[in-house]
């Protein structure tokens, strides 16, 4: 693709009510979020809500190459299309495939140029997205020709994943009845069940962790890393908070880092051995799900394994460093879990901030004595 494409100009209409779209048939929804980690958690119940209002819709998910396994794991999706990477002929490919699918939405959760763009080159009859002043980038606007009925969300304070539910409300949604569908996925088990983990995967982090002695809601998980180097806490921080609560808690801590954050996380492991720590064994996405259910809190920066943890129902008590608490902090669990302000330099985690989750953790954990999910 060369330049920005000039879409067709197609006026913005108000939705229609959601009986009306339910006589759309087939009804067929491409739904575009295509990364990162925590803003594909983020869409979730917003797609569990699409499939409850219009059960008969096929929908499939447009993702970058990299999250498709994650996003393979989400119960009810029709198909997985992955973006590739900078091949213009790949690009070319994937254009194609999904214009021959005839989808009667695109629905872009992302609000990027590059989202938007990839809702209209898939051709879908009604392209929906965020108003102007709830996009990250204003520009990606064009390109969509349905918005939600209300607006003005991010100036309303209001979470990104009920931000992402009333997106619906441009095919047909009550805003009421969206927010009353968030309500009743309050159950951390009927969440956990909108992902689909095969049984072998599921026994592989519960013979781990039968191997080292750890039950369910036993210990504790400490996300030491993050993707962006920005998040990440310094190493002597991290090992302080693990000796601290050791000492005034003797609860057991499993240290957890990504393919990308290896080294640092055995760094941090050597330091506090002593601590009854553990190493995290290599774990695919749905393994990850039942390793957070069976934990009794994670502790760590904003990262997607904290918002997975919220979602699966596990408290968690997070470091935030470049987004507010109100926006991109616990959601689900909002009522155990902690989002402590540290900054927007978290590589120079000062005494009051590291105080703050240290004692937010050890809160959580003399709380949370024994509770855990190891699930069926």
């Amino acid at each position: 693709m060369t330049g920005i494409p000039t879409p067709s100009a197609s006026p913005v209409v108000e939705p229609a009510p959601e009986a009306a779209v339910r006589r759309l048939a087939p009804l067929k929804v491409l739904v575009v979020r295509m990364s990162s980690f925590g803003d594909i958690v983020h869409t979730i119940p917003a797609v569990a809500i699409l499939r409850r209002h219009f059960p008969k819709a096929v929908i499939d998910w447009l993702v970058q190459a990299g999250y498709d396994r994650l996003v393979s794991i989400i119960e009810g999706l029709h198909r997985v299309w992955t973006l590739p990477g900078r091949v213009l002929r790949r690009h070319t490919l994937l254009q194609r495939s999904l214009r021959t699918e005839r989808y009667t939405w695109a629905v872009d959760f992302q609000g990027l140029l590059k989202s938007a763009v990839w809702a209209w080159r898939s051709r879908a009859a009604f392209r929906l997205g965020f108003h102007k002043s709830d996009l990250r980038e204003p520009i990606a606007g064009v390109f969509y020709n349905r918005r939600p009925t209300i607006h003005s969300l991010e100036r309303a304070r209001v979470h990104v994943v009920e931000k992402n539910a009333l997106l619906l409300t441009g095919m047909g949604l009550d805003p009421e009845a969206v927010r009353q569908a968030l309500r009743d996925l309050a159950d951390p088990v009927e969440r956990a069940g909108l992902l689909t983990v095969p049984p072998e995967a599921a026994e592989r982090p519960r013979a781990w962790l039968r191997a080292q002695g750890l039950r369910a809601g036993s210990f504790w998980v400490f996300q030491s890393g993050a993707a962006q180097a920005a998040k990440r806490w310094p190493l002597e921080a991290c090992r302080q908070v693990v000796l601290d609560v050791y000492e005034q808690t003797r609860r057991p801590v499993v240290i957890l880092g990504g393919p990308q954050e290896v080294e640092r996380a055995q760094a941090l492991w050597e330091a506090v051995r002593p601590a009854d720590a553990r190493m995290a064994p290599p774990l695919d996405w749905d393994e990850l799900t039942v390793f957070l259910r069976a934990a009794a809190v994670i502790l760590g920066p904003d990262t997607g394994v904290l918002h997975l943890a919220d979602f699966l129902g596990t408290p968690v008590v997070m470091g935030m460093a470049h987004a507010p608490a109100y926006r991109n902090g616990p959601f689900f669990t909002r009522a155990a879990s902690h989002a402590v302000e540290v900054g927007t330099r978290p590589e120079r985690m000062d005494p009051a901030s590291l105080s703050a989750l240290r004692d937010a953790l050890i809160q959580v954990l003399l709380s949370t004595s024994g509770v855990g999910d190891l699930g069926r």
